[in-house]
């Protein structure tokens, strides 16, 4: 089965169920893991309370600069796509829509495309 790592903290709590030679190979294999720019981070998804209708959950996120936008997804949450010059960092606050309201903006960012990838072929 594939893991399926949605945020920061299922990498650290995987991370620490493998055994001392498992992880010094990750750690000679892994230079850097950051967060993406098209993730949104936990806390701001947790604002982000039931779907809007059936199978679809639409949200505003306001930006740093004051800036809001429209974004929905059917059911994946992990990536967005974003406006330009945006990254996910950028989100300071997520409110969700209202059911039945009718939409503030013509443009709805949707979920990214994304790959779950493991190698399993390295040398401990």
């Amino acid at each position: 089965m594939t893991p399926n790592y949605t945020n920061q903290s299922d990498i650290v709590l995987s991370l620490r169920l493998l055994s001392q030679v498992e992880m010094l190979s990750i750690i000679t294999i892994l230079k850097e893991l950051t967060l993406s720019d098209y993730a949104i981070s936990p806390p701001r998804l947790a604002e982000i309370k039931d779907e809007t209708s059936m199978g679809w959950t639409e949200f505003y996120a306001t930006m740093e600069d004051g800036k809001e936008f429209c974004f929905g997804t059917t059911f994946h949450i992990e990536f967005f796509c974003m406006p330009e010059d945006c990254t996910a960092k950028n989100i300071v606050k997520i409110t969700p829509a209202v059911r039945g309201e009718p939409r503030k903006y013509e443009q709805v960012y949707q979920e990214r495309p994304f790959l779950n990838a493991i190698s399993t072929n390295y040398n401990a």
